[in-house]
């Protein structure tokens, strides 16, 4: 009877060890389990901090082919007016360029509405135009109604200059704002009519004004972050001395300045600085989205 007991008492005392050796083991391996999560989680935030400063950074743009596309969009947005033989479009890739100030389009100030993305569009593929084809007999009644009176007084080449087809628009100004264009006619000036039956635009320079003076810019810095280029633009302007033209913020040229003065490397800190932001699209392609002043 008495060894029974004994055994029972040590087959329950064998049990209890067991309980809390398993007990003990289960802790441990919690710990360690624990343990190493937070060591995960630790490296999973620090690494997160290290991509979040290093997104927080411009890159400087190495690559020739980008800097040449942002380059000659920054020279489209700022150009209005054009006219037939414009030759200051061979220029659009450089750093440093000229545009007379009656050629001179101010995004600054404004935000920029359907016409004139659709404006700085067609006037940015001038070299696009071509001599008129479509007789005036097969434009659409529309465009025949407002061509009327020109025809009736002269010839339809009065009113009529030249034409670009919409396929070269519907294509700039995706790769110039990412979206969509809508066929309009727009009434600026140069004015610009959209023939819907035959899918062209006509170019009427049906305007006039001059202008004084010039407006200078100096890309000086091209960079990208994530999915945004940005170019940095300084830009100043010069007027004859009775030319009381301003431009917003844009720095006014005081001193006298000769024929082939720039805004250059040398001295572009002294003029307005203006940050153009673009943005990536999924065709690697990047479309203006903004300006501001830096």
């Amino acid at each position: 009877m008495m060894e029974n007991e004994i055994k029972e008492k040590k087959s329950i005392g064998s049990k209890v060890v067991i309980v809390i050796l398993s007990l003990l083991l289960l802790g441990a391996c919690s710990y360690i389990a624990y343990d190493k999560l937070m060591v995960k989680e630790n490296n999973n935030q620090t690494n997160k901090k290290k991509e979040t400063i290093k997104s927080d950074k411009e890159t400087l743009i190495s690559d020739n082919l980008l800097i040449n596309d942002l380059s000659e969009k920054i020279t489209y947005l700022n150009t209005a007016r054009i006219f037939t033989g414009y030759e200051k479009f061979n220029d659009a890739l450089n750093k440093s360029i000229e545009i007379d100030s009656y050629n001179f389009r101010n995004i600054y100030d404004k935000q920029l509405s359907d016409d004139d993305k659709l404006d700085i569009t067609l006037n940015s593929l001038e070299k696009n135009y071509v001599n008129l084809s479509v007789p005036y007999e097969n434009m659409s009644d529309e465009v025949k109604a407002f061509f009327k009176p020109y025809v009736e007084t002269g010839s339809i080449n009065d009113i009529a200059e030249k034409q670009i087809s919409s396929v070269h628009v519907e294509n700039r100004y995706q790769l110039l704002f990412g979206e969509k264009v809508n066929n309009h006619s727009i009434k600026l000036c140069p004015f610009f009519t959209y023939d819907s039956k035959n899918n062209v635009y006509y170019y009427s320079r049906q305007c006039g004004g001059t202008g004084d003076g010039s407006v200078y810019l100096y890309k000086n810095k091209f960079t990208t972050k994530d999915d945004n280029a940005y170019v940095y633009v300084n830009i100043g302007y010069a007027t004859s001395a009775d030319d009381t033209s301003t431009y917003g913020d844009i720095t006014k040229i005081e001193e006298n300045i000769s024929e082939d003065f720039s805004i250059n490397e040398s001295n572009y800190t002294k003029y307005s600085e203006y940050k153009y932001t673009f943005k990536k699209d999924s065709n690697n392609n990047y479309y203006f989205v903004s300006v501001e002043k830096n």
